[in-house]
């Protein structure tokens, strides 16, 4: 009996004046169990909107290639996959940012050998240049081939050899006339080992052909 008397006992505050509120034990559980329910369903779609809205990064980054690309090709008569010499930025993330994606093409397609004003001439070149097969692209500002280990915030460390792996798409190709340029990454966490992939193609089609995590 005594034990029952100490369970329903409330749980007083005292306040100036000799005013008493509290709560039972019951309803201090009650509570939490209620908050524990709430956050089951919000922290998932909290994670999906944050997911949603980092992929403004890859929609924007693809949208400026695309434009660079059509501004480059009616000086130049040809497409290339060397990003520098269509005014890409270098992909890092700026001070003070993160960067989830990286952005332009396969290792492949951007080795090809159909770009060049007359097409079967290397993609990573700069047209025009005075010479018949163009200039390659340093080794520092050749921004074709997508690097895997820039995903996820700019941290390789952030990826799995797995998922490192799976951040170079095969979904990519480029020509004198066409392309398809991807951007790739993980804009969630956890063990998932496909990236969000974003493409777009010489005639401004932007598609997420693989949605991960979100």
């Amino acid at each position: 009996m005594e034990k029952r008397k100490m369970q329903n006992k409330k749980m007083v505050t005292v306040f100036p004046g000799g005013s008493h509120l509290g709560f039972t034990l019951v309803e201090l559980m009650v509570v939490v169990a209620i908050i524990g329910i709430l956050a089951a369903v919000a922290v998932p779609n909290y994670q999906k909107f944050q997911g949603k809205a980092r992929q403004t990064e890859a929609k924007t980054q693809l949208s400026a290639l695309q434009a660079m690309e059509a501004s480059y090709a009616a000086e130049a008569n040809t497409f290339t996959a060397c990003l520098v010499s269509i005014g890409m930025p270098p992909v890092v993330a700026p001070a003070g940012s993160t960067r989830y994606y990286t952005v332009g093409w396969g290792t492949t397609a951007a080795t090809a050998n159909t770009c060049g004003p007359i097409g079967g001439l290397g993609c990573t070149r700069m047209y025009p240049t005075g010479v018949a097969a163009g200039v390659a692209c340093t080794a520092a500002g050749d921004l074709g081939a997508i690097n895997a280990n820039t995903a996820f915030g700019g941290v390789a460390a952030n990826l799995t050899a797995v998922q490192q792996a799976a951040a170079v798409p095969a979904a990519t190709s480029i020509s004198n006339n066409v392309f398809r340029a991807a951007a790739t990454g993980w804009v969630s966490s956890g063990s998932n080992v496909t990236a969000d992939t974003w493409t777009v193609t010489d005639q401004a089609v932007l598609t997420n052909t693989v949605a991960s995590g979100i």
